[in-house]
């Protein structure tokens, strides 16, 4: 076994050939040492490093078979520090694995379960907000040219007092009817003042209807033309995925292949010179699985089994520096996985179905309400579009004044967040 003087010595020797003198000096001034290593003590006493560091070597010359045992059992205990930290990181690579699954399985029975209502709600929701910006915009321009009609009015009244004033200046006062054209026009100057309170009412009811034109109707039109286009593809690239035609029973063997698959080829706790290949055949296990493809993942996991499997890191590394670099790396990448775990906890949809006893009946209670809220918007689109939606019975305005645009109700809340 290495005694302290010698783990002491190779220290020394460390801190001098990697030319840190100041720590090898500091260490010299901690131990007085013993009568056998005088001479290498005052060798660093007096900075002469390279004869330090061949004393040292003579000195350990006898006890080479205990440094390299010392040394051996060093990196035993670092293979075995390594070799724990794989295993932590395939764990809770694992347990990342099935949350994720879990909820993607989640989402895609959800959108299967619900998509078409969804579909059918954003839809209609396009549709009102589209008619209300026609509408807006109808009234707008109605507005601007009813405020144009007032002011050519006006400009009608000023032409033909024009006109008369022409005409008075060419009247004897005497005239018979030089009253009735100054009658004429006093008459005129009263309905111009009336006109030009006209204009000045149209003008502000046009800037008005320009207001809410411009500042909501295209934003919540487009809000909801997007959403309807975003979910829609989504919808139908689900509706399409292995994954909704697979069982119980299916989905379970695929988790089991999955596992035992990603086991032979974690990316994180391979060797070096295997991760890039590693990384591209658990993206090939990732998208098999999300997708339903049980066939590929079979196939993936019998190339493993056959020879494509990869050596870990703690069985194939046997330089010491080497394992301490892979240790370094594996704690950073623990901890990033800790919190890639920690995120998924704290994300809404994974609580939602931690809290959820049966994933069946969730969503039927959800389709149940969404169905009332489909109705609402149905009755508002009734309204806007004045078409009589068959499966809708309005009892009175005060259902449209509770609509899904306005509501805060619970069906409104649950929208909100869900979208």
């Amino acid at each position: 076994m290495v005694n302290k003087t010698q783990q002491w010595l190779l220290q020394i020797k460390t801190n001098l050939e990697q030319q840190d003198f100041e720590m090898a000096q500091r260490q010299v001034k901690l131990t007085s040492g013993g009568p056998e290593i005088s001479d290498i003590v005052e060798s660093i006493q007096n900075y002469a490093y390279q004869r330090a560091i061949e004393l040292i070597d003579g000195y350990l010359a006898d006890e080479t078979t205990e440094i390299v045992e010392y040394q051996d059992a060093a990196i035993e205990e670092l293979r075995a520090q390594l070799k724990e930290l794989e295993a932590a990181i395939e764990l809770l690579s694992e347990q990342k694995s099935e949350q994720l699954f879990l909820l993607h399985e989640f989402t895609i029975k959800q959108s299967t379960v619900m998509g078409e209502i969804f579909t059918q709600i954003l839809h209609i929701r396009k549709d009102i907000e589209q008619e209300k910006l026609r509408q807006r915009q109808e009234r707008y321009e109605e507005a601007k040219q009813a405020l144009n009609d007032e002011e050519k009015r006006l400009d009608e009244l000023k032409r033909k007092r024009e006109m008369l004033e022409e005409q008075l200046e060419k009247l004897d006062e005497l005239d018979f009817t030089y009253d009735e054209v100054e009658e004429a026009i006093d008459s005129l100057n009263e309905d111009i003042k009336e006109q030009q309170k006209q204009i000045k009412k149209k003008r502000k009811k046009a800037k008005q209807e320009q207001a809410i034109f411009e500042e909501t109707s295209h934003e919540a039109y487009e809000e909801a033309k997007q959403e309807y286009e975003q979910f829609d593809e989504s919808y139908h690239e689900a509706k399409d995925d292995k994954f909704t035609k697979l069982n119980d029973e299916d989905i379970g063997l695929l988790k089991k292949l999955y596992r035992k698959a990603v086991k032979l080829c974690h990316p994180d706790t391979v060797a070096d010179e295997y991760k890039d290949q590693s990384h591209e055949i658990t993206q090939k296990l990732n998208n098999a699985r999300d997708n339903g493809d049980i066939k590929t993942v079979e196939l993936l996991l019998e190339q493993l089994e056959k020879g494509l499997s990869f050596e870990v890191a703690s069985d194939r590394l046997s330089d010491r520096e080497q394992i301490e670099s892979k240790i370094e790396q594996l704690v950073v990448k623990l901890e990033e996985i800790s919190d890639e775990i920690e995120a998924i906890n704290q994300n809404e949809t994974w609580q939602l179905m931690s809290s959820i006893g049966s994933w069946d009946t969730y969503f039927e209670e959800q389709r149940i309400e969404l169905s009332v809220y489909l109705e609402q918007l149905q009755a508002e689109s009734e309204i806007v579009f004045n078409i009589k939606y068959s499966s809708v019975n309005i009892k009175n305005t005060s259902d449209i004044s509770n609509s899904p645009t306005n509501s805060t109700s619970k069906t409104q809340n649950y929208w909100n967040e869900e979208f």
